[in-house]
């Protein structure tokens, strides 16, 4: 007769319980393979997360040993309610659906938000999941609006009390709050942010804590404010003074009244940034990724991560955002990764240790696990019409049409003895036996300067740059045809410099980077998206890469690719957006036989992102390949 195991439901705890008849490949695999497994020694019994995906692992294990599992009545019960619930909630990419019957509760209270979704008719099954499912990453392509879709699911569930905010700093202080008042009305909006003295962010936070329980408060704040560096005993857990809360120290400006507040829901805006991490030993995370996990968060109060990008070049990285969403299922990220890519020992002169897998074991069973929780829709997907972005420029190898489209530019003499002399020197420091990741970074960074301009003596951009010569021209055109145009770089010194080129030309522009105000970069937003405004804005890539939409302009410039084919995205996305159905072309420059090729290259392949790639010896040994090639283009 085959073994039995049973599985049944705690009582007053959202776990299951399993008792199996002991052997140690059970108990090995138990512990691999099922997420949250945990040994209670009081109760000598398994415990797992109540988890319907959870329940079908272990299932399938006890099926693969030839065990009967016997389900407990109350787990039974449980399952077929969890599965009714389920199969209730409007699913994101249901978009033939009667959306009729679903955010009743909108549909009472603010109908002009629900009629504004309803033009836009994937936007309903977003909210409707989000507040279904309460614990969510929405993870729409930019554009397709993230921020309506959260702030309707707030709404539908009538959310009361203080809700965090987490966001950059643009979002901070202008995108959230104008949403917020636009979609919402009056309600209660905190901001925290440099602009404020830190006396008076306390005493803000305070009047927070103080509020009266039906009032709904948003507090809004850039992650370097929840910053922590909190006290652990040997195992990892919190250690908790004598009331029972957890010791927290902050680091820097972060704001402990951050922690002493109960929130009603938690909004962890570009969540790729601020969740991203591969570990759930709390000693080894981040101050900011510590901070997010350390919140007192209500029981089943909706915690939400938006990203447009959230894989951010590689699928594992979605792994810190599921550990922040569900801590106690995504508990493990070995456990994780060995479910999905598979490991392999190593062993070298260092010793042994465990890789991750290349590529996903199964693509079908990884996203059917994420189904549950994220909300990933494309452009293409919900508005057929819209044309898809076009790249201007030509192959870098004519015969090949694999390769890279960009438009290839050969440099300035002087551009180019410049370059040739850094990569020489940069050769020599590179030579030694043992060199950082850190000195590896700033030699690349410093061959992205130069393919763009010359530098000064003290690094500053400077004239002449081939770069700056084809954009002139490009806008000649572009003015003479009155459309307008966005030029990127992720280098602030090459953006003034060229900000001071178009005023002595005259050519009407503004300037977007991290030293722009807050009331500069609202009215930047505002009057670029006007007929009446300048044809041109200057965008830094981090600083404009999110959160702000300027579809008026049909042509980005991107005067250096990042790394990440996904930051790349998001500066496109600016303008290739849902809100206007217009052609976008994007023209990536590139110099010839620098760097710039070896990065054209790495995207077109949609290879790791560079801070993989450079580790440890296999990092310099990358650096050197490109350097030699870089050597032979430029003796060439």
């Amino acid at each position: 007769m085959a073994r039995e195991w049973t599985m049944g439901k705690w009582i007053g705890k959202p776990r299951m319980w399993l008792s199996f008849p002991y052997s140690a490949y059970t108990v090995a695999r138990i512990k691999n393979d099922v997420y949250g497994a945990r040994y209670e020694m009081g109760d000598k019994l398994w415990s797992f997360p109540l988890d319907l995906e959870i329940a079908k692992d272990i299932s399938a294990i006890a099926k693969e040993l030839g065990a009967k599992l016997i389900v407990e009545e109350d787990l039974r019960q449980w399952a077929k309610a969890e599965k009714e619930r389920y199969s209730s909630v409007l699913k994101p990419d249901d978009l033939t659906a009667d959306v009729s019957r679903y955010l009743p509760h909108l549909r009472t209270t603010r109908p002009a938000l629900v009629e504004a979704m309803e033009s836009k008719p994937w936007q309903i099954p977003g909210a409707a999941f989000i507040a279904g499912q309460k614990r969510v990453l929405l993870a729409d392509k930019p554009g397709l609006g993230k921020t309506i879709q959260t702030l309707a699911a707030i709404a539908e569930l009538d959310i009361k009390g203080p809700i965090l905010v987490v966001a950059p700093r643009t979002a901070v202080n202008v995108t959230w709050p104008d949403e917020i008042r636009q979609w919402l009305g009056a309600e209660v909006i905190v901001r925290i942010n440099s602009s404020i003295r830190p006396a008076e962010r306390k005493k803000r936070l305070e009047r927070v804590m103080n509020a009266p329980p039906n009032c709904r408060t948003w507090v809004l704040v850039g992650p370097n404010y929840l910053r922590i560096r909190p006290d652990f005993d040997d195992f990892g857990n919190y250690l908790r003074d004598e009331n029972g809360f957890k010791i927290i120290r902050t680091v820097k400006e972060g704001l402990p009244e951050l922690f002493d507040i109960e929130w009603h829901a938690v909004i962890v805006d570009e969540s790729h940034q601020t969740l991203a991490g591969a570990t759930g030993n709390k000693k080894k995370q981040s101050a900011q990724r510590l901070g997010l996990g350390a919140l007192y968060i209500a029981p089943n109060a909706p915690q939400i991560a938006i990203s447009g990008t959230p894989f951010r070049g590689k699928t594992e990285n979605i792994w810190g955002t599921l550990n922040w969403l569900d801590p106690v299922k995504y508990s493990s990220y070995w456990k994780w990764v060995k479910r999905h890519y598979g490991v392999m020992q190593t062993t070298s002169q260092f010793g042994s240790g465990v890789l991750k897998g290349d590529k996903i074991v199964d693509e079908r069973r990884f996203f059917k696990e994420l189904e549950p929780v994220m909300v990933r829709r494309t452009k293409e997907e919900v508005q057929k019409d819209l044309p898809p972005k076009t790249y201007g420029g030509t192959h870098l190898d004519t015969s090949d049409p694999n390769s890279p489209v960009a438009v290839w530019l050969p440099m300035s003499p002087h551009q180019r003895s410049q370059y040739n002399s850094v990569v020489k020197n940069a050769v020599i420091r590179l030579s030694g036996s043992e060199i950082n990741v850190n000195g590896v970074l700033a030699e690349m960074t410093r061959f992205k300067q130069l393919a763009n301009a010359c530098l000064a003596d003290d690094a500053i951009p400077s004239l002449p740059s081939n770069k700056i010569d084809w954009i002139l021209d490009f806008l000649e055109e572009r003015q003479e045809a009155g459309t307008k145009v966005i030029v990127a770089s992720q280098f602030t010194g090459f953006l003034e410099l060229l900000s001071t080129v178009l005023e002595k030309e005259k050519i009407g522009h503004y300037l977007f980077t991290g030293k722009t105000s807050d009331a500069e970069r609202n009215k930047i937003r505002e009057e670029f998206q006007k007929e009446s405004g300048d044809l041109v804005v200057l965008l830094n890539t981090k600083s404009g890469g999110v959160s702000l939409t300027l579809d008026m302009a049909d042509d980005v410039v991107v005067c250096d690719q990042t790394w990440i084919p996904d930051d790349q995205e998001q500066v496109e996305d600016r303008a290739h957006r849902v809100s206007r159905n217009h052609n976008v072309t994007v023209w990536n420059l590139a110099s010839l036989g620098t760097i710039d090729e070896a990065v054209a290259v790495t995207n077109a392949a949609r290879e790791d992102a560079i801070f993989s790639i450079l580790e440890g010896q296999r990092g310099v040994a990358y650096v050197k390949e490109i350097l030699s090639k870089l050597k032979d283009a430029g003796a060439a």
